[in-house]
């Protein structure tokens, strides 16, 4: 996935850089065919004017005219060409540029395909490490509640029906085990707060031992 993820980025790359060559291409074409259609207007007008000045033109001067009317013609020609020429180019640049920037849009959507991929991935293992550690957090509560109870119960198991010895035994668990009920059963007192989540996991924690 990294590689396929690598490898569509630099084609984006290597697109973006051919799209900004394109379009300096067709930003030029369209420079030069603007000069070249105010040339042609310009050489029109001209040639318009001359025209009108035939009208009761002497010889010499009606010779002239025809000469720089020939002259403007022929700049008239090859200006229509040019703008022809410039005309196709721009064409072939705007034609470049939209299936460049169809196949970039391409390999970005796949980009953000692979991005997303890789994002859900790591979230999967996320979740999985995050699973494992509260698996792992209820065992031992369940485990350390054991080894609570088994502690109390084995010593006054252990005091053999001595009731001065159990006696004092309980006066020992009784405030320290009230202590630690109480505070479980007050967990607000302690700062902790119900987490409402979009699952709402929870589960009973018993004293518990395996095997």
């Amino acid at each position: 996935m990294d590689t396929q993820l690598t490898t569509a980025t630099e084609q984006a790359g290597a697109l973006r850089k051919q799209l900004a060559v394109r379009n300096t291409r067709r930003q030029e074409s369209e420079s030069a065919l603007a000069r070249e259609h105010a040339t042609h207007a310009r050489v029109t007008a001209e040639r318009a004017k001359l025209v009108e000045e035939l009208a009761g033109a002497d010889n010499a001067t009606a010779g002239w005219a025809h000469g720089e009317l020939d002259r403007l013609d022929s700049a008239l020609r090859l200006s229509s060409r040019l703008a022809e020429s410039l005309e196709k180019a721009l064409a072939k640049a705007v034609h470049e540029i939209q299936a460049l920037g169809a196949e970039l849009m391409e390999v970005e959507s796949a980009i953000r395909a692979g991005e997303r991929a890789k994002a859900l991935e790591a979230f999967r293992i996320n979740l999985q490490q995050a699973a494992r550690r509260a698996s792992e957090s209820l065992d031992n509560a369940r485990a350390d509640l054991a080894a609570l109870v088994l502690l109390e119960t084995k010593a006054v198991r252990g005091a053999n029906g001595d009731a001065v010895h159990e006696g004092n035994i309980h006066r020992i668990c009784e405030p320290i085990l009230a202590d630690f009920t109480s505070q479980q059963a007050n967990l607000d007192s302690r700062g902790w707060r119900l987490f409402q989540g979009l699952r709402g996991l929870q589960f009973l924690i018993r004293p518990m031992t395996r095997g």
